[in-house]
């Protein structure tokens, strides 16, 4: 069973693909848009397995079980980011020029 990549792994590759073939690198902003996507659809993915487990229609909980985990840990991993990237900003104010 293949496994899906986790948004910035995924990411990663990609700069060293643009890297090979001479492409422009993303922005950091294209990064982050690109990132915040894949979090919102393991989040909404992982919802719908969910309510389909609730009403009846899905019968493997190993399934949704594994889509619950996807999508906090993607979250969990955005959070982190949200909470190094103030980190950052805030020594960056704190520097004198």
């Amino acid at each position: 069973m293949r496994m899906q990549e986790i948004g910035a792994i995924a990411s990663i590759d990609r700069i060293e693909i643009h890297k090979q073939q001479n492409a422009p690198v993303p922005s950091f902003k294209d990064t982050m848009a690109s990132f915040l996507t894949d979090v919102n659809y393991s989040q909404k993915s992982a919802s719908d397995a969910q309510l389909k487990l609730l009403s009846g229609e899905a019968t493997d909980v190993h399934q949704v079980m594994i889509k619950s985990e996807e999508a906090k840990i993607s979250f969990n991993m955005l959070m982190e980011l949200k909470t190094k990237s103030m980190d950052g900003l805030q020594d960056l104010m704190r520097t004198k020029l």
